[in-house]
């Protein structure tokens, strides 16, 4: 085999494995989009809540993001999820009095408190936690 057909098929494998690898990535991606909230007025919810408050950069919180969008998906009429990227709105932060991030607050539909939990929490978790507060789905 001549020396440039040999050049030619490593370029070729070398742009197949990279494109492999960026699809690959980008399946994996969630649409955040449906998470992110700039309104965190509890008040204005007819059902409870679960107000996520986090960060894009911390890894416990990435990974709460594809539970967070299907519960959001799962219990559409049943509890809002919401979600608060707190370097990015460092007011919610101070509000909410957050130490750690994650950190999911439960909210009754009269915006009230119910739990607090600091860190990651399943998706079976948070549906336990609500049956705890007696509110099931």
């Amino acid at each position: 085999m001549n020396k440039y057909l040999k050049i030619f098929i490593v370029i070729i494998l070398v742009v197949a494995v990279s494109t492999i690898i960026s699809w690959k990535q980008n399946s994996n991606r969630y649409d955040e989009s449906l998470l992110l909230e700039t309104d965190t007025d509890v008040s204005l919810t007819p059902i409870p809540m679960l107000l996520e408050l986090g960060s894009h950069k911390c890894s416990p919180c990435k990974a709460m993001m594809p539970i967070l969008i299907e519960l959001k998906k799962e219990y559409k009429n049943k509890f809002n999820v919401k979600y608060v990227d707190v370097w990015k709105d460092t007011e919610v932060a101070t509000k909410y009095k957050i130490n750690v991030i994650p950190t999911q607050i439960f909210f009754d539909a009269n915006g009230k408190e119910l739990f607090r939990h600091e860190g990651f929490l399943s998706k079976k978790a948070i549906i336990a936690q609500w049956n705890l507060l007696g509110i099931t789905f």
